[in-house]
């Protein structure tokens, strides 16, 4: 994703931006760099945890007014948070659970760090967790979190 915006003819039909052929001669024509680095730990950490693809689905938590969800997706190896807020305004999000481990966010940078993996994987980017990562600990059943306007985290439970 490079935050090319489609539109009607002629837009419809221009050529794909790459970074290595930057800068263009129109300064509106710039990948978001942001915007691709999102996606690019996003597809880490699918690549990282097969548990996004094929681990059980369950609802967590749904509040309309603030438009926050929230569901997990589990299987035998690791159990994943995902936390959306499709808000135009931040919001601290309290997530009901059940057990007792603590969980870091792999959308934060400070947590986990996306790179080339080995092996058969040697194609694709794998997320890994950073050592000194910062840790989200549950106090009486809830997980806090704070999330920016449309706003995520993608929260693995380390038991």
């Amino acid at each position: 994703e490079a935050g090319m915006f489609g539109a009607d003819d002629p837009s419809n039909r221009m050529p794909m931006w790459w970074s290595d052929l930057m800068p263009y001669d129109n300064a509106e024509k710039r990948i978001q760099t942001d915007l691709s680095d999102h996606f690019r730990r996003v597809i880490a950490i699918r690549n990282t945890y097969p548990t996004m693809r094929t681990g059980s689905f369950a609802k967590i938590l749904t509040n309309d007014e603030a438009k926050i969800y929230a569901f997990e997706r589990r299987d035998d190896e690791h159990r994943l948070i995902i936390v959306l807020n499709n808000d135009k305004s931040p919001h601290t999000v309290e997530i009901p659970l059940s057990g007792g481990g603590t969980y870091l966010d792999l959308l934060d940078p400070a947590a986990a760090h996306t790179e080339a993996g080995g092996g058969i994987r040697s194609v694709r980017n794998l997320i890994r967790i950073a050592p000194d990562a910062p840790r989200l600990q549950p106090k009486n059943g809830l997980l806090k979190i704070d999330l920016g306007p449309k706003g995520a985290g993608v929260l693995l439970e380390i038991p």
